[in-house]
């Protein structure tokens, strides 16, 4: 497969999202948010020339999916008066936009969505 978006750059829009990453997990979730938006390219649009807006699509969808697993790691803390909350909700929800507006920027460069008609009823 020949790769429109760069996984290295998708690794640097992932930190500016999330911070240094220091684990291969975030490398795995921005190889395979590269892999996903390469998948969904329509080859003859030639979409190379929008390869910042591809990979900040894919940096996107990586810091949606880390959150999501992160969201469940996360509980609230209470030491004395003191009570850390999590907000996990919130954040799942700020990265989930972030998503849906970074993949809509880039439609134009995408394969046409497919549906199936499943069947009607009257």
């Amino acid at each position: 497969m020949e790769y429109k978006v760069s996984i290295d750059r998708v690794v640097e829009g992932f930190e500016q999202l999330v911070g240094k990453v220091t684990s291969a997990d975030g490398r795995l979730f921005c190889r395979t948010a590269a892999e996903t938006v390469n998948s969904w390219l329509d080859q003859k649009k030639e979409p190379a020339a929008h390869s910042t807006e591809l990979c900040y699509a894919a940096a996107t969808i990586a810091f949606y999916r880390f959150t999501l697993k992160s969201s469940g790691e996360n509980d609230s803390i209470k030491a004395g008066d003191i009570t850390v909350t999590d907000n996990s909700e919130k954040t799942v929800s700020f990265a989930e936009k972030l998503m849906k507006d970074a993949i809509k920027a880039i439609e134009p460069y995408l394969k046409p969505k497919r549906f199936a008609f499943i069947g009607t009823e009257v």
